[in-house]
């Protein structure tokens, strides 16, 4: 037994079950309030392409829809190049610590990875960019497939933007709930 180890652990934790004692929410979500979270580095260009190129199909469907983008990298220039080219706006707020304040101002999150599991412990729809393909909404169907991918790419295919855009506006509050409550529930009993 190493003196001082169990600290050092404790330090170092992913335990998931922390992301429940840190990550609550009964607010209202908002369809309206996109977040994407991301570093802007070459493996996860294709997750924030992904992630633009999406919200600017449901802007078209939405016109009420904003876009807020947590996140800093080398390839910052390429990342505000690529929202010049979709012809979008969005507030660019850097890297952050209060990452969970700000998730619970947004009723969508994009990403991949621990970014999708706070979502999904926040009771928010989680939408997965992939690091390779578009992957889409997190619902019961997928979770457990993309459980064990770290909630990144599985192998179902890019996803296309605009339907996923258009089977998001198209849900009602109950779907919105059912969908939330059950990648919740999913989420707290398999951490």
């Amino acid at each position: 037994y190493i003196t001082g180890l169990q600290e050092i652990l404790d330090v170092f934790s992913n335990d998931i079950s922390r992301i429940f004692n840190e990550f609550k929410s009964n607010s209202t979500i908002d369809l309206n309030n996109v977040l994407l979270i991301s570093r802007f580095e070459k493996d996860k260009k294709n997750g924030v392409i992904n992630g633009l190129t999406w919200f600017a199909e449901y802007k078209k469907i939405n016109p009420e829809a904003k876009l807020t983008i947590i996140g800093d990298g080398s390839q910052k220039e390429t990342v505000k190049e690529q929202i010049k080219s979709l012809g979008i706006k969005c507030e660019m707020l850097g890297s952050r610590n209060d990452v969970k304040d700000i998730i619970e101002q947004n009723g969508i999150v994009l990403g991949v990875a621990r970014c999708v599991q706070e979502a999904i412990a926040m009771k928010r729809i989680a939408i997965i960019t992939g690091n390779e393909d578009f992957q889409g909404i997190v619902n019961i169907e997928n979770i457990n497939k993309f459980s064990y991918t770290n909630f990144q790419d599985i192998e179902n295919g890019k996803q296309d933007y605009r339907k996923v855009a258009e089977q998001l506006y198209s849900y009602k509050k109950q779907d919105i709930e059912k969908i939330v409550e059950e990648n919740y529930n999913w989420l707290y009993d398999n951490r």
